[in-house]
């Protein structure tokens, strides 16, 4: 109580207000308060502190780092760099000022003996400007990495697992290692993380860059010690295609007791296409007893047989039960779930004649007061989607369903996204990664792109048409052009094509976009809907 009072009357207002709070938390300190605010009347300063820290001791508020309070602070407001090195200045000086002060004790106090009073100080986006403003004045200083890596904030870890590498910070190694046994790793801290302790371990980053990280993955993948949620985050990392990921394994998984290894296990099944994992994913799919995610997952890995190949008679009988709603399920609204996954799953297939399109045609003759399931029924047997009039498209903001629009990005029977574009190692490398789209695009331009894609085209993803010597013409966006090697192209089916350079005859950009034009037409207006919402959540 002693030394907090005297830091009462410091110079910096980040030094009396923290001193006055601190003093509020205790029945000594505010006893102390009181005296002061009788007798200190004349410092209008040091009056105005110890008036607000005891008006506000009966709210609880925690101690921490004194964080300026902005209205305007929002993560628009951040993009451009003035304003964002404005903020970060103006998180500086406080920092600043305490470094300086006499007493230690508020140091210690906001840099790292009770993290928790900090986490729970402000929003995460004012907590991350702390952070990083902590690291511009002191960046061998690991006293608030260790703050920023016991942070709740995804974001802010991250952060702080990014100081710890790129500062070589060789003391915070273990609180990097035990982020890998967190349950609620993300895939991009879970890299983080890695590349990190690579870092730490004397490998040059071009090193650590020229090794695909699926290698990285695989090695915790296959770690039977590592913690199945761990494990998990990875395998949801890995294309579902990889060489090195077993159908073995995979299958392994997928029986696993952990919710999280069997949801990642058959979701890569069902991307993979793998044939030796459809029994079992027909077994999930008619299991009663599962979640409801995890059949619908199940039946959409049923569809990954060419159209020019029949489906196998035990997977077409199945699917035709779910469309006349012979399956049991724990709730109607399931039901209809999985109705709808079983008549997507059979598109394509609606050939007149043939067992499943009289099946399709036959539901649909029934199906007329159900708009969602005759637009359904509609692009099972025709094949295409009618444009979404003003009325749908002002209902594509109804209940989020992303899990659904998951779905419908690596369904091999929808718009066939994951073709062109990678959502956190998933997917094709022809279009723009979309890990975090949502960061600057919001959901009416992420529907423009969709309904309009040639409409605005960024530079790296140009279109181009290149002729050989052969006569023959390839076009599609630039994937890889080294120096004087081969250049890859990749088309509007996410197939990546090389062409030796000394071949090239000529080459010409085009305004129109490699993404196919009426993709919207794949898609039912609730399966539009579903996508938009899922890539709304790629922050």
């Amino acid at each position: 109580v002693d030394a907090l009072t005297k830091e009462i009357d410091a110079p910096t207002i980040a030094i009396r207000r923290l001193a006055a709070r601190k003093l509020s938390q205790t029945k000594e300190g505010l006893a102390q308060l009181e005296q002061l605010r009788k007798t200190r009347q004349d410092n209008f300063k040091l009056h105005a502190e110890v008036y607000s820290a005891i008006q506000n001791a009966d709210k609880g508020s925690a101690v921490g780092i004194p964080i300026p309070e902005f209205d305007d602070l929002d993560e628009d407001s951040l993009v451009e760099p003035f304003f964002f090195q404005s903020h970060l200045d103006d998180f500086s000086q406080p920092l600043i000022d305490i470094r300086q002060t006499r007493s230690g004790a508020y140091l210690r106090e906001v840099r790292g003996v009770n993290p928790a009073d900090w986490t729970e100080k402000g929003k995460s986006l004012r907590r991350l400007l702390a952070l990083l403003a902590a690291r511009n004045q002191w960046p061998n200083d690991d006293r608030f990495v260790m703050i920023g890596l016991g942070d709740t904030s995804s974001d802010i870890r991250f952060a702080a697992v990014q100081w710890v590498g790129e500062e070589k910070l060789a003391s915070q190694r273990g609180r990097v290692e035990s982020i890998l046994a967190d349950t609620n790793v993300s895939p991009k801290l879970l890299m983080a993380c890695l590349a990190t302790l690579s870092l730490l371990d004397g490998v040059p980053p071009s090193e650590f860059e020229k090794t695909p990280p699926v290698m990285q993955l695989m090695k915790i993948v296959a770690d039977g010690q590592r913690p199945a949620a761990l494990r998990a985050t990875a395998l949801q990392m890995v294309p579902a295609s990889t060489a090195e990921l077993s159908t073995k394994l995979l299958l392994e998984f997928a029986k696993s007791d952990d919710a999280g290894l069997k949801t990642q296990a058959v979701r890569t099944l069902q991307q993979s296409g793998r044939a030796e994992g459809i029994p079992l994913l027909l077994e999930i799919a008619a299991d009663e007893n599962a979640e409801t995610s995890l059949r619908l997952d199940a039946i959409a890995g049923l569809c990954a047989t060419p159209h020019d190949q029949p489906l196998p008679a035990n997977i077409e009988q199945f699917l035709l039960d779910a469309i006349h709603n012979r399956l049991r399920f724990r709730a109607a609204s399931e039901q209809a779930q999985c109705r709808l996954e079983a008549i997507r799953a059979l598109r394509g297939r609606g050939t007149p004649g043939s067992k499943t399109g009289e099946a399709l045609r036959a539901v649909r003759e029934t199906a007329s007061g159900n708009r969602e399931l005759v637009e359904a029924l509609d692009l099972a047997i025709d094949g295409k989607s009618s444009s979404p009039s003003d009325s749908q498209l002002s209902t594509l903001n109804s209940q989020p369903t992303p899990d659904s629009g998951r779905r419908v990005f690596y369904h091999h029977q929808g718009p066939l996204c994951f073709k062109c574009h990678t959502v956190n190692g998933r997917g094709g490398n022809v279009g723009p990664d979309l890990s975090v789209i949502a960061r600057t695009m919001n959901r009416e331009k992420l529907l423009g792109s969709i309904l309009e894609p040639s409409k605005e085209i960024s530079p790296q993803f140009l279109t181009w048409t290149i002729t050989t010597d052969d006569g023959k013409t390839h076009t599609g966006i630039m994937v890889t052009e080294n120096g004087g090697g081969d250049v890859e192209l990749g088309d509007t089916q996410g197939n990546v094509t090389k062409i030796p350079r000394k071949s090239i005859e000529e080459r010409a950009p085009s305004n129109v976009s490699v993404m196919p034009q009426g993709l919207h037409q794949r898609m039912t207006s609730r399966e539009l809907s579903d996508l938009l919402d899922y890539l709304e959540t790629l922050k």
